[in-house]
């Protein structure tokens, strides 16, 4: 039985954050984007099923992609936090 690929978009300015996300949830599709801007091109392109917000990323553009998320994607939003806090 094959199991459905989901699509997790990453939003990071951190490649190794990047790196480790893929490591971590391995078959999913991944698109990347540095920005909110790039995000909403993203959603626009692909049926994504999670977005992913690295820790990396500056408050002012949180609040950006928060606000982007629930505008044109509406799917969950995750976001990491440096050494779990």
């Amino acid at each position: 039985m094959r199991i459905p690929t989901r699509t997790v978009l990453l939003i990071s300015s951190d490649p190794a954050q990047v790196y480790a996300a893929k490591q971590v949830l391995g078959h999913a599709l991944f698109k990347t984007v540095p920005d909110a801007q790039a995000m909403r091109e993203a959603c626009e392109k692909h049926n994504i099923d999670l977005i992913v917000m690295g820790h990396s990323m500056p408050l002012s553009e949180k609040k950006d992609i928060w606000d982007t998320a629930r505008e044109c994607c509406n799917v969950p939003v995750a976001e990491l936090y440096k050494n779990g806090i």
